[in-house]
């Protein structure tokens, strides 16, 4: 029997793992997929390393992700996302709408926060979009010289939070406390984060947790490959994971766990990789470097925004998302499918210099069944305080870490990084 038993081997179990291995605790973690990372998953494409999940280090002020990757000398670029450009279904749009309409989509947050602020207290909670709907009743809609800007920025903000605007609370918009600085990116992937967090550890694959047994004196985890004991537990289970049922707790989890499990939401957002032999795109579409370019006329279609992995890693790869509803449907439909959209799209913008691209990849994070999803939020009507119960300990026996435990930092890699050191801590301290 060991110390500690760690469910799922993603960034936050690692690093509850490692932490608590380098205290000197026996450390087993098992893990359902035959690899380790969980939403962090580097894949090889054409030979260069992409981020099929997390991709991002957001805000590297004082962030522990940021401190972990120049520990270990692990390559990252900075992003500011200012070299971009927006198109038509005819051709790319005037730089001083790009400036107006890329403004617009960076103050849509300074807007809902005023929003936020002004809600009343006593009132019931409105989701974000119904507040901008009664802000535009009363002042009117905003006066942008391409009005399309409104929805693209609106197809912007599902895409940053994997939800469009009409499901996530106004109330509670602002209940996380985000790291301020720039946002990097991880040049190799966060593979290289996962390697560095595993290196040394007892990592079960294939290990799919069926029941977690928690007892007065210790946990017994059974999977489809036999039963574990341990005296304590950390599960990092993935929120979308605990909604489905598929894991059962003997006994039942604390009817406030269960309620924070089944109040809070879970997003999504899938990415389409697709990788050309050459980039067609160079000179003869942008002038100057261009990261970030997307379709204004296209709010919910695959190029609302794409990412430019050229100028980062020397690699012809676009990175296009869908978020929200529009992904969930899209996850329905097969490759091939998906890749006509796109070149469908792609070729009315480029028009002749267009070439097909030769490889195509497409997540489905929602139909992942270690995964069910993308990351959390706080739906109409829900609470921030939900994140806190499902951090909380049932016992000092089992523990829960993972983003959606992290009331400041939801739905980020650092928080789920977090998450795994704070429940390391807390065990350390329950055993001293």
């Amino acid at each position: 029997m060991v110390d500690v038993i760690v469910i799922g081997a993603g960034l936050a179990g690692l690093a509850a793992a490692s932490k608590l291995q380098e205290e000197g605790l026996s450390v087993l973690v098992l893990e359902a997929r035959n690899r380790m990372g969980g939403r962090a998953y580097t894949h090889k494409i054409s030979g260069t390393p992409v981020d099929l999940g997390a991709s991002w280090i957001h805000g590297s002020r004082r962030n522990p992700m940021m401190q972990l990757v120049r520990e270990h000398d692990i390559p990252v670029d900075v992003c500011t996302y200012e070299a971009f450009t927006l198109f038509d279904d005819e051709e790319m749009l005037d730089d001083e709408v790009i400036e107006e309409t890329g403004t617009f989509a960076d103050g849509l947050y300074d807007w809902i926060e005023k929003l936020c602020h002004r809600h009343p207290t006593t009132s019931p909670d409105i989701s974000v979009a119904a507040a901008m709907a009664q802000d535009i009743d009363r002042r009117g809609r905003p006066d942008l010289m391409d009005p399309r800007g409104f929805d693209w920025s609106l197809g912007v903000f599902a895409m940053n939070e994997g939800i469009d605007a009409g499901q996530i609370s106004l109330r509670y918009f602002e209940d996380d406390d985000p790291f301020g600085g720039e946002d990097y990116l991880l040049l190799e992937g966060y593979g290289r984060v996962v390697e560095v967090l595993a290196d040394g550890l007892d990592v079960r694959l294939k290990h799919v947790v069926e029941e977690v047994r928690h007892r007065p004196d210790r946990v017994e985890v059974v999977t489809n490959k036999g039963s574990f004991e341990a005296e304590r537990a950390i599960i990092t289970l993935p929120l979308g994971v605990l909604k489905s049922g598929a894991v059962t707790f003997t006994p039942a989890l604390p009817e406030a766990k269960q309620t924070a499990i089944d109040r809070l939401g879970v997003g999504l957002l899938d990415k389409v990789i697709h990788v050309y032999e050459h980039p067609f795109w160079d000179d003869d579409v942008f002038e100057d470097r261009c990261d970030v370019f997307g379709r204004i006329d296209q709010s919910a279609g695959p190029m609302t925004w794409t990412f430019n992995l050229e100028g980062f890693v020397g690699a012809p790869i676009l990175v296009s998302f869908y978020a929200g509803d529009k992904a969930r449907e899209v996850e329905h439909r097969d490759d091939a499918d998906v890749a006509a959209e796109l070149e469908a799209s792609m070729r009315e913008v480029f028009g002749e210099l267009y070439q097909p691209p030769k490889k195509v990849v497409v997540t489905r994070w929602h139909r992942d069944p270690y995964s069910r999803g993308a990351y959390a939020h706080i739906p109409v009507g829900s609470s921030g305080t939900f994140y806190d119960d499902l951090a909380r300990p049932t016992s000092t026996r089992l523990y829960f870490a993972g983003e959606a435990t992290n009331r400041d930092h939801p739905a980020t890699a650092h928080g789920a990084l977090m998450s795994g050191y704070r429940e390391a801590e807390r065990i350390l301290l329950d055993v001293r």
